[in-house]
């Protein structure tokens, strides 16, 4: 997708089913984020988002560390090492599903979340105000 000032946006899905080989998955995500890593190595403007179910669910997102008791260990601490590898932050804090945090949202620009998510708060607000207060009750 293009930006404004010759930017790009790279948006990017991934699904890991739970019982899935968790290794073999990830080494096809890393195989697609070097694919895409390539093609931004000579703009550090470009942005990446990857969003999606990782069911990995055993990872502390403030400390990019794995449960010790975990049963998927392996595959949790190559997730962190491989969105490190390719600068990916993962933003999404608030547990998604079972008291887990399973889906996860990652961009190599976390600044430019943070206006856009702005810029959507800026929207709602106007169409709140926009919106007679009858409409807005239960």
């Amino acid at each position: 997708m293009s930006l404004r000032n010759n930017h790009k946006l790279f948006v990017g899905n991934f699904y890991r089913p739970p019982n899935g080989n968790a290794s073999n998955q990830l080494d096809e995500l890393e195989k697609s984020l070097y694919f895409i890593s390539n093609k931004i190595r000579n703009n550090p403007n470009h942005t990446v988002m990857l969003v999606g179910d990782f069911n990995l669910g055993d990872i502390e997102w403030d400390s990019e560390t794995v449960d010790p008791k975990s049963t998927q260990k392996s595959a949790s601490d190559k997730l962190i090492h491989l969105l490190r590898d390719h600068q990916l932050s993962q933003m999404q804090r608030e547990h998604t599903r079972e008291n887990r945090l399973l889906d996860l949202f990652c961009t190599t620009n976390h600044h430019w979340l943070s206006q856009y998510q702005r810029y959507l708060e800026y929207q709602i607000t106007m169409q709140l105000l926009q919106t007679p207060i009858s409409n807005l009750l239960i």
